[in-house]
């Protein structure tokens, strides 16, 4: 009996997916931009800003194992169980 599992992966940088498993499928979502303006000097200066921002990207993995393997390929992974 074979069991799939869904995981939401989010991180600010690009995951690593070459160690995936032939088995597994990766779905794509939208990336998540904020931007945030600060001023550089709060007393002098007041149209002199900078600008940050942080991406947040998202992907759905589709996993399908054995109900016995699940938890190996998690943990091969990296991802702790919880």
């Amino acid at each position: 009996m074979s069991t799939k599992i869904r995981v939401v992966l989010s991180s600010f940088t690009r995951p690593l997916f070459e160690s995936l498993a032939p088995h597994t499928r990766r779905v794509g979502l939208p990336e998540t931009k904020k931007i945030y303006t600060v001023l550089r000097s709060p007393h002098t200066d007041k149209k002199s800003k900078e600008q940050f921002e942080t991406r947040v990207q998202k992907h759905v993995l589709d996993i399908k194992a054995k109900r016995h393997e699940l938890r190996q390929k998690l943990t091969s992974y990296g991802w702790s169980l919880i």
